[in-house]
């Protein structure tokens, strides 16, 4: 492609945000905290449970921290999406770790299974044990126990409904915690251990109590239940910023915790680009932002994602004369919605590239169908699952 370069910076400064939001060695950090130390240490036996689309990572950074600090762990419970490249690294340290791989963005049986399996073993753990909880984004579908009267179809069907709903996500998981025996602190509840979470950060404004649905968050004057963000948008939009200046960017971030409709928003970030670039300027510029903006989905759509439909969106308001322009949206955890595509980055030329294939770029979005379009105009972009989670990240560059 013409723009190729440009869209070579992107990448970059993706891959800077990715990178720099990966969990493995912010985990091992904070169980060097003094306090989180001195709990493990006077603790009798020591529990894991590492819920979420960067379990995994969060996991072995967990290991690496513990190994330092020589405490044997008793029993271990991974819960992801997917199954991870290699689960022989954990076992000589955890011999008893079970895996669950949980549905999302729709809970599954093994969902389910996970969260009875937990509460059965926090209900026997007394105020000597201690639970190293590490929860990070998509552990409210991967991580479920729903109220006795509601079935697996009934809670698929539920959650499909909240999807696609077009709420925020902060509302979602607050309607989740009402019919769950898990989230909404519930889970810290169903113990007498000392608990400490760690949370990789999805969420607006780093609320614990909206992260995977806050399992463990409780307004708790005794301080059995210790919280830390070791990871979040605002580390992700810093890192991709300096990347931007390496690179030779003016740099504006707008928002850690963008929020809105996919649509509109995709065609605020293009209007925005257009008029930038019309102006005199002696350096290239990039706007940059973390969030998770919002689709309200009809019955019968196509197939796509937040990040897909954003940037089909921002296309169709860029069709032009626009050649120093490429606008991209793209989860951080590799995977927008329920497909193989991180996202997309879009140009000045993507709407003719999708019409020369017989598309028409208007009816895609209509139908919520973005992942067809994008993919015959060769703009998605396929990175697959990054082992992190702190929602999505929309970068719009114009070059001088």
């Amino acid at each position: 492609m013409e723009n190729q370069s440009i869209r070579n910076h992107i990448l970059e400064i993706y891959k800077a945000a990715v990178e720099a939001s990966l969990p493995h060695q912010n985990v091992e950090t904070a169980l060097a905290d003094a306090e989180i130390y001195r709990r493990i240490q006077s603790s009798n036996r020591l529990h894991i449970v590492s819920i979420g689309k960067a379990g995994y990572s969060m996991l072995l950074g967990a290991v690496a921290g513990l190994q330092s600090i020589s405490k044997k762990v008793d029993s271990a419970v991974l819960v992801i999406p997917d199954k991870p490249v290699d689960l022989t690294v954990f076992n000589e340290v955890l011999p008893t770790l079970k895996v669950y791989y949980g549905g999302h963005p729709l809970p599954n049986q093994d969902s389910i299974t996970a969260a009875e399996t937990v509460v059965e073993s926090f209900r026997q753990f007394d105020q000597s044990d201690f639970v190293l909880l590490l929860i990070s984004g998509g552990g409210s579908a991967l991580f479920e126990l729903p109220e006795p009267n509601l079935s697996l179809d009934e809670l698929r069907s539920w959650y499909s409904q909240l999807i696609d709903s077009g709420k925020p996500i902060s509302e979602i998981n607050q309607l989740r915690q009402s019919r769950s025996l898990v989230k909404g602190g519930k889970l810290a509840l169903a113990t007498k251990a000392q608990i400490v979470q760690l949370l990789l950060s999805d969420v607006a404004d780093d609320n614990p109590s909206i992260i995977a649905s806050g399992p463990a968050w409780l307004v708790d004057s005794t301080n059995r239940v210790l919280t830390r963000i070791v990871g979040s948008a605002n580390i992700a939009l810093q890192s991709a910023k300096l990347k931007s200046e390496q690179l030779g960017y003016q740099t504006l971030t707008l928002s850690s915790s963008q929020e809105g409709d996919s649509s509109d928003i995709g065609r605020y970030y293009s209007k925005l680009a257009k008029s930038v670039s019309l102006l005199k300027r002696q350096s290239s510029i990039a706007v940059i932002s973390c969030g998770e903006t919002t689709v309200a989905v009809t019955p019968n759509s196509g197939k796509g994602g937040r990040n897909m439909h954003l940037a089909l969106s921002a296309a169709i308001e860029l069709a032009g004369d626009y050649q120093s322009i490429c606008i991209a949206s793209l989860g951080t955890d590799g995977r927008d919605g329920p497909t193989d595509a991180a996202g997309a980055i879009i140009d000045c030329n993507t709407v003719n590239r999708i019409k020369n294939h017989g598309l028409h770029a208007f009816e895609h979005l209509a139908n919520f169908d973005s992942y067809t379009a994008l993919l015959a105009s060769n703009d998605l972009v396929k990175v697959g699952l990054t082992g992190t989670n702190v929602g999505d990240i929309m970068i719009v560059l114009i070059q001088k």
